[in-house]
């Protein structure tokens, strides 16, 4: 159950409040993502809006297209479906299968009547699209005839069907307009950043409430006071140690969320934690002891070179500030920021 919720905090304890740490992978991510994403939809935009010309012989070909000059009437149907099944030239007289299904073969009526007329000019049509796909026996024995006859001759037999018209032939009747392909392409970028955007700024929202828990122990009064103080006094921020900090004040995040308050702290120390059997360091603590008789570990870092001088130089930082305290205890000019801290 959370004892608070996040929008009663004051923005500035809000701000530091963990679950979104880690916020440049997440933003590197989002953008790699992106990246991925438009690489994909450039590549769809290439191979559906421009794909390679159709080879009937070629297996490995996913999408291709025909520029048609001639195209003959149906010469068999696909029962299932209707749709119509004809044959394609290109300008280069190379001869393919083509399945189209009706609206698409409507479209392509002036073609079909040029091609059967000595005296029509060639007519503007678009080029056919589509998904190759192997040729049936049925769809063969059907084209073996008919293609003899679009030629009013012999020109094709079992013997060199596969030389003429190939193994394959371009299924366009069920592809999509260049319209759709843009808005498909346009579709699948919009739909990537927008399942970038929760990846960027949603957080852990588990991680967030066990935190609005261990805030809400410490009662609206030191809350308000250290919003009050973070408001007048920035907080630096230790990545290393995962603590935030200014000149009297200290959030612990690392194991909790706890506030040490610089004024109370007597001592302030670096603390070695080891292994028992072979004594190795494994962990340096930093550790303070306040007037409240309390023992706090304020920061537990792996034993390395990089981690052991930053505990030491956020060590001295605090112990300077607790040397400026002391001084102003003397003075009589510390001005307490609350009257019970703990």
């Amino acid at each position: 159950m959370i004892k608070t919720k996040e929008r009663d905090l004051p923005k500035e304890l809000r701000k530091i409040l963990p679950g979104m740490e880690q916020w440049k992978l997440r933003l590197i991510c989002c953008f790699v993502f992106l990246c991925v994403a438009l690489i994909i939809a450039d590549a769809l935009a290439f191979i559906l809006l421009d794909p390679e010309l159709f080879q009937p012989s070629k297996k490995n070909q996913s999408f291709a297209q025909i520029v048609p000059y001639m195209m003959s009437e149906s010469f068999a149907y696909e029962e299932n479906s209707g749709d119509l099944i004809v044959f394609v030239v290109d300008k280069q007289m190379n001869s393919y299968i083509v399945q189209l299904n009706k609206k698409n073969f409507a479209e392509y009526a002036e073609l079909i009547d040029f091609t059967y007329s000595s005296d029509l000019p060639f007519p503007q049509c678009k080029v056919i699209k589509g998904v190759p796909a192997e040729i049936d026996e049925d769809v063969k024995g059907f084209a073996l005839e008919g293609y003899n006859q679009f030629w009013g001759d012999d020109v094709v037999d079992e013997a060199n069907f596969d030389e003429i018209l190939g193994i394959r032939l371009l299924d366009a009747s069920k592809t999509l307009s260049d319209l759709d392909i843009v808005i498909l392409i346009v579709g699948v970028w919009l739909a990537a950043g927008f399942l970038a955007i929760p990846l960027l700024l949603m957080p852990n929202k588990k991680k967030r409430n066990r935190y609005l828990n261990l805030i809400a122990d410490y009662g609206k009064e030191t809350i308000t006071s250290l919003a009050e103080n973070i408001k007048k006094d920035k907080l630096h921020y230790w990545e290393e140690a995962d603590l935030y900090s200014n000149s009297s004040v200290i959030i612990n995040l690392q194991s909790g969320f706890e506030i040490c308050w610089l004024e109370d702290v007597r001592f302030v120390y670096l603390e070695s934690a080891t292994v028992n059997i072979t004594r190795e360091v494994i962990y340096t603590k930093l550790m303070v002891d306040t007037t409240k008789r309390k023992r706090m570990v304020l920061a537990s870092l792996k034993d390395t070179p990089k981690n052991k001088a930053a505990a030491e130089n956020l060590m001295k930082q605090i112990q300077e500030q607790i040397h400026i305290w002391e001084r102003e205890r003397m003075l009589g000019t510390t001005s307490k920021l609350l009257t019970d801290r703990w």
